[in-house]
């Protein structure tokens, strides 16, 4: 079971991200945005992730249900380019598919 840390807060940086991306995320073309993949997290869990992007980057996500339990955070379109720029320095240039870079 994965867990999100008590001081995820500071551990979150655009690098984290950035490699977060790179290993979990997926970028749907057709709606322009970023899904982060948080299956393995609980509601709350994945609530306090986005609080973080929001408060620390002003990144806007919404949080939905895959299936019964599990969660995903999908990246606002109107926060896809402040999202981009963020993690753009950071990303393996393989992996900028993932952000839709």
């Amino acid at each position: 079971m994965k867990l999100v840390p008590t001081n995820i807060g500071e551990l979150l940086t655009p690098v984290a991200i950035a490699f977060w991306c790179a290993s979990d995320a997926t970028y749907h073309k057709r709606d322009g945005v970023v899904i982060l993949c948080t299956d393995s997290f609980t509601a709350d869990e994945v609530d306090k992730l986005r609080s973080i992007l929001l408060s620390k980057f002003n990144i806007h996500a919404t949080r939905y249900a895959v299936r019964p339990g599990q969660y995903r955070i999908r990246i606002a379109k109107s926060s896809m380019p402040s999202f981009q720029e963020l993690v753009d320095p950071h990303i393996q240039p393989t992996m900028r598919y993932r952000v839709g870079l």
